[in-house]
């Protein structure tokens, strides 16, 4: 029998922020979902790829919408961020006036709220 007299952690590296991925602190109550490549979304429609990117209040991930066979993107907000998100109202204005004006110029570049959950 071994007895350890070091903690485990002391055997581990240090951890060091990588530039262009996430803090891993972030992921706590509060904070970013754990998403993992293959997750699915609202019961099964959204398959995740790819991560995309990240920012310091949310993840990218690409994702496969299995009932259009279309890639989308899944902006997945950190919880605390995602009750004063401004975002979503955000783009239901702008997918009402763009239903109001269709011939407006410009209206295919403007990104489209395809789900909310």
């Amino acid at each position: 029998m071994t007895t350890v007299s070091e903690p485990i952690e002391s055997h581990l590296p240090p951890y060091e922020s990588l530039e262009h991925v996430e803090i891993l602190t972030y992921y706590t109550d509060g904070g970013f979902h754990p998403v993992h490549l293959e997750d699915e979304f609202c019961n099964g429609r959204y398959r995740v790829v790819h991560k995309l990117g990240n920012g310091s209040y949310s993840v990218v991930w690409l994702a496969k919408d299995q009932h259009t066979n279309r890639y989308v993107a899944l902006k997945i907000l950190r919880a605390a961020a995602s009750s004063s998100s401004n975002e979503a109202p955000i783009l239901h204005i702008l997918e009402e006036h763009q239903s109001q004006q269709p011939k407006s110029r410009g209206g295919q570049y403007v990104a489209k709220l395809l789900d909310e959950f």
